[in-house]
């Protein structure tokens, strides 16, 4: 199906409208809602679309509201069966000014959002109808196996602790120009709750990405949408000071024809990273620069609790900590590569730390361009630079 209609959206529309000021872009690029209103309703299950409607090597979405923006998830098929997905899953989160990240297990996502009929408990390396796969990483590289018993769906804590994922970054852009961008819950996340206490809006938008088969498709139940070629996201939390598109696409083949549709903006100025499985997240902040000049942004990033934070909050409070100490930045051909510890990662997630896979190894958790683009309003003016 190819949606037709305009980008759904839910909106609070708070502050003045844009100023005509110079915009600066500043992509980033990071390892992740409402149902549209008038959008075509899906005529399959979600496990017949996966099953029949998305190629092995690509990505499909699915896309459902979380807090005051939205939750995506990242499906990538594999070439082992038509039901096969690779290990692990990718969910990203965003809302206002954050962005965080969590990494599943693939028979938790198939018993959870694709099918409970499907029967998980068959490993990959058996022979089994495409409908009755399980779709983990087999035992023969235990480096690349997410977990050390494939002969359960549990993770190491979720009976103690009730553990529900392996975690991920959490990332925000904390104030631009002054302005903070943590909403006070008790004024329903109109305002900031810092000292500024300005104005936030909340108008959290999703639609296919443009230039490829731009097929989507709500769910009979309203919860989810589907997107097959890709899917954009976009957000102007700080009416005055930043918005920003962020793109996640299925394959390479749709990647180049995003960057051939200048509907895209600023795509052409995301540095691409690869992900796991693909599951890129491709973002462009817009910043304005404050009335008579300069910008001022901070950004800050910790790693999610893989457990409930309320009932743990001094437990995600160690694993926290033991990131931030374990976390380090460099820059290398004008990108900033934020690495952490993978040992540290292990602990977290209540793995075992490998000696041949673990010790002495970092992940990357964020890669992010030092390239600002000047675009002035004016057609006779303007100009680009390069941090």
């Amino acid at each position: 199906m190819r949606s037709l209609h305009p980008p759904h959206s839910s909106s609070v529309s708070l502050g003045k409208m844009l100023a005509d000021w110079r915009r600066l872009s500043l992509a980033f690029l990071l390892l992740s809602f409402v149902p549209r209103i008038f959008a075509e309703k899906c005529s399959s299950t979600t496990y017949e679309w996966w099953r029949d409607d998305i190629r092995s090597g690509n990505r499909a979405f699915l896309v459902e509201l979380e807090m005051r923006g939205g939750a995506v998830l990242c499906l990538s098929k594999g070439f082992g069966s038509s039901t096969e997905l690779l290990d692990p899953v990718i969910r990203s989160i965003m809302h206002t000014a954050n962005f965080d990240q969590q990494s599943k297990m693939p028979c938790s996502v198939l018993g959870g959002y694709i099918s409970p009929n499907v029967d998980i408990n068959i490993p990959n390396g058996t022979t089994a109808s495409t409908a009755r796969r399980r779709l983990l990483t087999g035992e023969e590289d235990i480096c690349a196996a997410s977990r050390p018993d494939l002969n359960t769906c549990k993770y190491p804590m979720q009976d103690e602790l009730g553990q529900w994922s392996w975690g991920g970054i959490a990332y925000q852009i904390g104030q631009v120009n002054g302005n903070c961008t943590t909403p006070d819950e008790e004024k329903d996340g109109a305002v900031c709750h810092e000292n500024a206490r300005n104005e936030l809006q909340h108008d959290w938008k999703h639609s296919p990405v443009y230039g490829g088969d731009e097929i989507s498709c709500d769910e009979v139940d309203a919860k989810n949408t589907r997107y097959l070629s890709g899917v954009l996201f976009s957000q102007a939390p700080l009416l005055d000071d930043m918005k920003y598109p962020m793109y996640m696409v299925s394959s390479e083949v749709d990647r180049l024809a995003a960057l051939d549709d200048t509907r895209n903006a600023g795509l052409q100025y995301a540095r691409e990273m690869k992900g796991e499985n693909g599951c890129d997240a491709e973002i462009v902040y817009e910043f304005f620069p404050k009335p008579g000049g300069g910008i001022s942004v901070s950004l800050s990033q910790v790693m999610g609790c893989t457990i409930p934070e309320d009932e743990n909050k001094e437990e995600c409070k160690r694993k926290s900590r033991a990131i931030a100490d374990s976390t380090s930045a460099y820059i290398s051909n004008d990108v900033v590569v934020v690495p952490v510890k993978q040992s540290t990662l292990r602990e977290s997630q209540y793995l075992p730390v490998r000696p041949n896979c673990d010790q002495g190894t970092n992940s990357t958790t964020i890669k992010m361009s030092t390239q600002f683009i000047c675009a002035a309003t004016l057609p006779q003016s303007k100009c680009r630079k390069r941090a």
